[in-house]
């Protein structure tokens, strides 16, 4: 099994490739220092393609953190609700 992070860069641009980001499909256009994060899944939850894994508020805008890939929720590094800075691993997933 794999463990994949879920983090977002430091500056985030439109990129056609969505593995540039570990788990980011859709991604922010800004450059940010930190943000805050709300999980929509679970420690333990399965993720499918597509899934929002969590939202994370930037700015004082809302954005979804899609999976790229599926796999189960094994770690959330930053609590709920929490602040984390920018680069930062948000959590893990493993691949069976």
């Amino acid at each position: 099994m794999s463990k994949i992070a879920i983090r977002l860069p430091t500056f985030i641009i439109p990129k056609t490739n969505p593995e540039d980001c570990d788990c980011l499909k859709k991604p922010l256009e800004t450059t940010y220092k930190a943000g805050k994060i709300f999980w929509q899944k679970e420690v333990g939850e399965k993720i499918s393609l597509d899934d929002i894994i969590c939202d994370v508020e930037i700015e004082k805008r809302t954005y979804e953190v899609v999976a790229v890939t599926e796999g189960i929720l094994v770690e959330q590094l930053i609590p709920d609700g929490e602040t984390f800075e920018a680069q930062s691993v948000l959590g893990y997933l493993i691949k069976d």
